[in-house]
């Protein structure tokens, strides 16, 4: 007996197991990644390389997964997350609720699970005649049920998007409507285990009052300069090298990370690095002035106010674009920087 038979690139196993094809797509992908990354540290421009990841290396992963995407497939999880974080230039341990959420990216599994629901409702709207729809109702209608078994995976997706009376009922509407109310349901999902992972790391105490939606971010698109935006992306997402993040390595109390720069006891977090440390003011009186220059904002005059200033400078509390957009980019010229300050100091001091 045959144990696989490979047809329009799908190795189909006698086990509906999957493993030959997902092996050969994720080596497929890998090495597409790596093209990639080769791309961006030649200078490839950030939109251009989302371009290039959703157009090269998101179809490989996906493919045919109409068919085999219910099942698991957790190595396709990790590429995804290395190439966002090759794409946003972070550190291999920032936080992968942090690298979704700035890119907006739902998991590979839930861009599997549209695929696969918008074939099922195809595959329902098909004419009782056609062969493909004879089996589907043969193997919904048996009472025994393998697990790997399509019909169940999508039922289970289904239940997981609380669509599992769709399963029954099969009123599924046009393409369109369908493809609308999937969307919906499956972002509904993503957010909410999204911000479950969120909640999971008191790392993230900072990030939690920023970011609130899962979408790309504003910024990722506004400042080009790469390593502006690198350490733009690491002190919102808490993994960068204050001594908030780095003395928790060495699992010191919070309170007692305190910030050698400046020297005066305080924690060095986030925002004492941007708004308080004063080896930084003379930066930090620079880029107040530009903004109030340009925008009427006076930083100056909201001084104790951190959490509107955060919300202004790291997160989207400017509701005018254009304002919002200068605001972001002088933050992220202060914080590069304030940072090759720091550097400089924690060096000298060091000899």
């Amino acid at each position: 007996m045959v144990k696989t038979y490979k047809y329009l690139g799908l190795d189909f196993e006698d086990n509906l197991r999957w493993n030959l094809t997902k092996q050969r797509l994720l080596s497929k992908a890998k090495g597409r990644l790596a093209m990639l990354s080769k791309a961006l540290s030649e200078g490839l421009s950030f939109q251009a390389a989302l371009n290039v990841w959703w157009s090269m290396v998101v179809p490989v992963l996906n493919y045919g997964s109409e068919i085999w995407g219910g099942t698991s497939f957790r190595e396709a999880e990790r590429v995804q997350l290395e190439a966002g974080k090759r794409l946003l230039g972070v550190s291999r341990t920032m936080a992968s609720a942090v690298v979704r959420g700035e890119l907006g990216w739902w998991t590979m599994r839930a861009q599997r699970d549209m695929k696969m629901l918008m074939f099922w409702a195809r595959l329902i709207r098909m004419e009782d005649t056609r062969l493909v729809k004879q089996i589907y109702r043969y193997r919904k209608e048996q009472k025994i049920k393998r697990v790997n078994d399509w019909c169940s995976l999508v039922q289970k997706t289904l239940d997981s998007l609380r669509l599992g009376h769709v399963w029954h009922t099969e009123l599924v509407g046009d393409e369109v409507a369908w493809k609308k109310r999937l969307k919906k349901s499956i972002r509904a999902r993503e957010e909410m285990e999204w911000k479950a992972k969120l909640e999971e790391k008191p790392k993230l105490r900072l990030y939690r009052t920023l970011k609130f939606d899962l979408e790309q971010e504003e910024y990722l698109n506004v400042i080009k300069d790469s390593e502006a935006r690198r350490l733009m992306t690491a002190l919102r997402g808490g993994t960068n090298m204050l001594a908030v993040e780095k003395d928790r390595w060495k699992h010191k109390d919070l309170k007692k990370r305190t910030c050698s720069v400046c020297a005066n006891g305080s924690t060095e977090d986030e925002l004492h690095f941007l708004l308080e440390c004063t080896a930084y003011e003379r930066e930090r009186r620079a880029r107040d002035q530009r903004i109030r220059t340009a925008t009427d904002f006076d930083f100056r005059k909201m001084e104790g106010e951190t959490d509107w200033l955060a919300q202004m400078m790291l997160g989207v509390g400017c509701p005018n674009t254009s304002k919002r957009q200068f605001i972001q980019r002088e933050t992220a010229k202060f914080v590069e920087l304030a940072m090759q300050k720091r550097n400089l100091i924690l060096y000298s001091n060091s000899d």
